[in-house]
């Protein structure tokens, strides 16, 4: 079974010392959630830099304060709505891990990239690993115990074509994410149990070696069939589907027995000029209005 590793006393007291010198949201208040990127990167001035960076970019796109399903329903839903995903919230536990699952059938992102600009695909990025955050964080104040996220990713109907090109768009966005991952929450989410793949292993990691780094290598495992998810998670938190118990009733997921949502196919109407209008966006910064431009 996935653990999560103590932090060493050096590591906390560190936490303590930033975390009494920097506002977190009450959210994300928690000495595991610097620990967290202490235990990645432990120059203390490196980590009170990329604390500020998250803090930041919550502020200026706006997920701040918006619930999990408002971020993937009305923030962010020309992303998360073409995508296969589960909901955390109320979620089962494997110990004190959460589990996200992530299903690639139906999800085309060579299509995807002709409707979203890859700028608002890393926006929401950030947004699910706030989400990632609050579940952990929460987690970690009732139990007093740091929390990470394991995610189960089906890669089912994966088009392995699309990625066997590294200049490709889906690699250049695949390792932009990774990078997101690597940098700022490695520690967040420590692993990926990878399913159903598309082509064998040894094709997978000669193909995944052109997206990640080491460090985030070591946090893949590919699995040759699902029922060795049971070996690293507990039944309860597995989705029926894959041999265990979950099932989400909730009414989010529309494949229940997955846990999931059903991707909204991309249409021709969808697809966007590239001649794109930029809008603008203000924020205040050391008492200065700052101007700034993203897609919209």
């Amino acid at each position: 079974m996935i653990s999560i590793d103590p932090y060493p006393q050096e590591i906390l007291e560190k936490a303590k010392s930033i975390q009494s010198s920097i506002s977190l949201p009450p959210c994300l208040d928690s000495i595991f959630f610097i620990s967290r990127m202490l235990r990645a990167n432990d120059d203390e001035s490196e980590v009170r830099r990329m604390i500020n960076h998250i803090l930041l970019h919550r502020s200026l796109i706006g997920y701040s304060e918006e619930k999990e399903t408002a971020i993937y329903d009305s923030l962010f839903p020309h992303v998360y709505h073409r995508f296969s995903v589960s909901k955390l919230e109320d979620s089962p536990q494997s110990g004190n891990l959460h589990v996200f699952v992530q299903r690639m059938k139906d999800v085309h992102l060579r299509d995807i990239l002709s409707t979203t600009p890859a700028s608002q695909v890393l926006h929401a990025y950030m947004a699910l690993q706030e989400i990632f955050g609050r579940t952990i964080v929460s987690t970690e104040k009732k139990t007093g115990l740091p929390s990470a996220i394991v995610t189960i990713l089906d890669l089912e109907g994966l088009n392995l074509t699309e990625f066997l090109n590294p200049l490709s768009p889906n690699c250049k966005l695949a390792k932009m994410i990774v990078g997101l991952w690597s940098e700022y929450f490695s520690e967040t989410l420590v692993r990926i149990l990878i399913i159903n793949s598309p082509g064998i292993i040894s094709i997978m990691w000669q193909i995944t070696r052109h997206i990640v780094d080491a460090r985030t290598a070591n946090r893949l495992v590919f699995l040759s069939n699902v029922q060795q998810l049971k070996e690293y998670l507990e039944p309860s938190a597995i989705p029926i589907a894959y041999g265990g118990t979950w099932k989400d009733d909730s009414g989010f997921a529309h494949q229940p027995i997955y846990c999931t949502t059903v991707p909204k196919p991309v249409l021709s109407s969808d697809t966007v000029d590239h001649q794109y209008a930029w809008k603008k966006v203000h924020y205040i910064q050391n008492n200065k209005t700052i101007e700034v431009f993203s897609m919209g």
